[in-house]
């Protein structure tokens, strides 16, 4: 595409982000204008000159404007700019923004392109990217150029999923091009169908996790949305259905349909045995998480992590009574919600009531006529995390139902760690509002039996670690951890108190920047999560000197398919361990965790408390053993989504009371990252006793530095890196949860 050039005098041009913050070289952004040649605005549009002419941030002079042209462009390292098309044919495809023009330039720089148009076609699940190509060049043999050079340019979601070759545009007699001109691409366009069984059942599980009714057998896994939650279920399915012996490598070593399925081919018989039922008894052992919270609340039950409150708002007529009858249904549904943990002999174990012997009832408290009910609210949140259990006794789960007005209640479901984790939330989310609606509308609960619970589970879990397989796992991870560990060595600026404590600090990178992150990433066969941990561990190793770095990271530990509808502590945290050096080039490093990262997530059951054992580590209090930092990348968050239920909306509200899923991960700093529309939302929480907060925002500050430096130049060296800082998108926060919603 051809530059328009740089600033003419007197003229300044900025590149900015949704937030008005610029962005790096290379990277999409709005166009403002700024300098002697902006007006003072549009005559007799009040309106419109507010939205289009804005003050400078950039300026010193409080009387200063910036244009706002609605282009979409982006610099050239020479220095000239490249215009990239109208942020107003912007567009969304499964919530994610995306610029058609940045597309389109990306196309039009392939030399085989002349022209290039990009637009969505079809509603819903439906929807998809298609681009028109004008192009003498023959139609297969330009396609897959085209879109392996897309490939190397943008993320997965930006790369149009058919293509059609067009002999030439037509145009509006005002010169524009006539959209509706377009031709649709043929429905068969750019498929290929399964050639055996074997390639029809790897479909078929492909559709089922990804959710799409239409995949083609040479379509990547990852382009169509997979990341490495989605590719554990497709392999926990591949295990279940084929009863192949196939890890998470294998998966990103061959991310199509047709490839996977040769690797299927060569692969030994699996030797995971089911997970069945146990014969009915009075008491149960515990798993290796079960045991590990059991003694951290026999030795100190304020520090255990104990009670997770998840507040629930509902918006609509509740009938309350079909509500209370949905949660005794739950703990019907599931034996971990009425579980109690005692000694037998002197071992704890676990013991299961019947759901009639079982202690539970549903709160009902009152607010419609107190005029600080929010507070109170709050207030009543926050004492339900500091309300013990008591493991022995019970009850493990309980509710309170916080009536607000007639049509709006807040539900606080409070569950122990040692019966739950953040999965096991979302589980129980959606099977609440599949038995009210039933109830409400006097129908029977219409959930089946599970075929397992929590315990057998259990039961499984100890033997495969007692066998060969988990003496493999063990050995894996010696290999990986041993040799002796350092902690961090990044001094805090404050006193530590006796009790640890732990804030937040949250910024914000802009969709452009995510975008070419990911981008980044793909083109070294990684993720986004891949990308952003290679950013900490270069951050952290400029920070600290230290060419060691080990980030702790949790897995849902879900390995097979019959799993994920169970509640209860499967959560594992894998300790990613790399060494970083000053002559490391960026691209390099991230290779490097990527392979470190894909070889842990295949290792991924062995507990954290028996590696510990295992590698002769002193836990010391306040701290985690074996890293000081943590990485949560929440790219599929269920709680994110509304449910409805009979007449009522029920939404999930967030916390930020900054409870890991694991309350083991008691690190220095731990960087929660969520995607969305507006780019990737980052807290930082740090622990608030060692680490001020302008320690912590220098930190972010330096963090979107190195992410603007390695997207710049993603061969730069990582003593290289400035660490330069810049203004951002961000705020503190105490630890909260946002009742706000009332």
């Amino acid at each position: 595409m051809v530059p328009i050039g740089r600033p003419i005098a007197n003229t300044r041009l900025y590149i900015v982000d949704a937030q008005l913050q610029p962005v790096p070289v290379g990277v999409a952004g709005e166009l403002l204008i700024g300098g002697t040649p902006v007006g003072r605005g549009y005559h007799g549009e009040p309106e419109l000159t507010a939205g289009k002419f804005i003050a400078d941030p950039f300026s010193t002079d409080p009387h200063a404007r910036l244009y706002r042209t609605g282009d979409l462009a982006r610099y050239r390292p020479d220095g000239n700019i490249e215009f990239l098309g109208r942020i107003d044919h912007q567009i969304k495809l499964r919530g994610l923004r995306i610029e058609p023009g940045e597309i389109e330039a990306a196309l039009t720089s392939h030399p085989l392109v002349d022209a290039a148009v990009v637009a969505l076609r079809g509603v819903d699940d439906g929807a998809r990217l298609v681009a028109w190509l004008h192009s003498s060049h023959p139609e297969a043999e330009l396609i897959e150029a085209v879109r392996g050079h897309l490939r190397q340019r943008l993320p997965d979601y930006m790369v149009p999923s058919a293509f059609v070759v067009v002999p030439a545009f037509e145009h509006l007699p005002n010169g524009k091009l006539d959209r509706a001109r377009l031709p649709e691409p043929g429905d068969n366009l750019d498929h290929v169908a399964p050639v055996n069984a074997l390639e029809a059942q790897l479909t078929a599980i492909w559709q089922e996790v990804l959710g799409q009714a239409r995949i083609s057998t040479t379509a990547n896994f990852f382009e169509l949305g997979g990341n490495s939650l989605s590719a554990t279920k497709v392999v926990a399915r591949i295990r279940r259905d084929l009863h192949a012996k196939l890890e998470i490598r294998s998966l990103f070593a061959h991310p199509t349909i047709s490839s996977l399925a040769k690797r299927i081919t060569d692969t030994q018989p699996i030797d995971y045995a089911p997970v069945t039922p146990l014969p009915a008894q009075a008491h149960y052992e515990l798993s290796p998480a079960q045991t590990r919270l059991w003694v951290q609340d026999r030795l100190n039950a304020e520090q255990a992590g104990g009670p997770l409150p998840t507040s629930l708002l509902f918006e609509g007529v509740l009938d309350v009574d079909a509500l209370v009858r949905a949660f005794r249904a739950l703990s019907e549904r599931h034996e971990i919600l009425r579980t109690r943990f005692v000694l037998a002999g002197n071992q704890p174990v676990q013991q299961v009531l019947p759901p009639g012997e079982a202690a539970f009832a549903v709160e009902v408290v009152d607010l419609q006529d107190a005029e600080d009910r929010d507070a109170q609210a709050m207030s009543i949140h926050a004492s339900e995390r500091l309300a013990p259990m008591d493991l022995a006794t019970g009850p493990l789960f309980r509710v309170k139902l916080l009536r607000l007005s007639e049509v709006r209640h807040v539900c606080i479901c409070t569950m122990h760690h040692i019966v739950s984790d953040g999965w096991s939330t979302e589980v129980l989310l959606d099977d609440l509002s599949k038995i009210y609606d039933a109830f409400v509308q006097r129908r029977d609960n219409p959930l089946p039996a599970l075929p397992i619970q929590y315990k057998d589970y259990a039961g499984w879990l100890n033997r495969l670690l007692a066998g060969p397989e988990g003496e493999r796992m063990k050995e894996y991870w010696l290999t990986r951890l041993g040799g002796g560990l350092r902690a961090l060595e990044l001094p805090g600026d404050l006193e530590q108190p006796a009790a640890p404590s732990w804030k937040s600090w949250q910024f914000e990178l802009s969709a452009a920047e995510t975008t070419a992150l990911e981008s980044l990433g793909k083109r070294h066969g990684a993720t986004l999560f891949i990308a952003l941990l290679s950013a900490i561990k270069a951050l952290f190793y400029r920070r600290s000197g230290q060419e060691d770095i080990v980030v702790g990271t949790p897995v849902a530990g879900r390995e097979l398919p019959e799993l994920e509808s169970q509640v209860g502590p499967y959560l594992n945290v894998l300790a990613l361990r790399d060494r970083v050096a000053g002559d490391d080039r960026f691209d390099t490093l991230l290779t490097r965790v990527r392979d470190t990262t894909i070889e842990a997530f295949s290792h991924p059951l062995y507990p954290l408390d028996r590696l510990l054992d295992a590698l002769h580590i002193k836990r010391v209090a306040g701290r985690n053993p074996l890293f000081d930092i943590g990485l949560t990348l929440q790219n599929q968050r269920q709680g994110a989504v509304d449910r409805y239920a009979g007449q009522v909306r029920i939404a999930e509200l967030p916390d930020h009371d900054l409870q890991r899923a694991d309350p083991e991960a008691a690190t220095d700093f731990w960087f929660l990252a969520e995607p969305r529309a507006e780019g990737l939302a980052i807290s930082v929480v740090y622990h608030a006793g060692r680490f001020s907060e302008a320690l912590v925002q220098g930190l972010a500050n330096e963090l979107t530095s190195v992410i603007g430096e390695v997207l710049a130049d993603p061969g730069v060296r990582i003593r290289n890196l400035t660490l330069g800082q810049r203004a951002l998108h961000a705020e503190a926060r105490q630890p909260t949860v946002e009742l706000s919603a009332f």
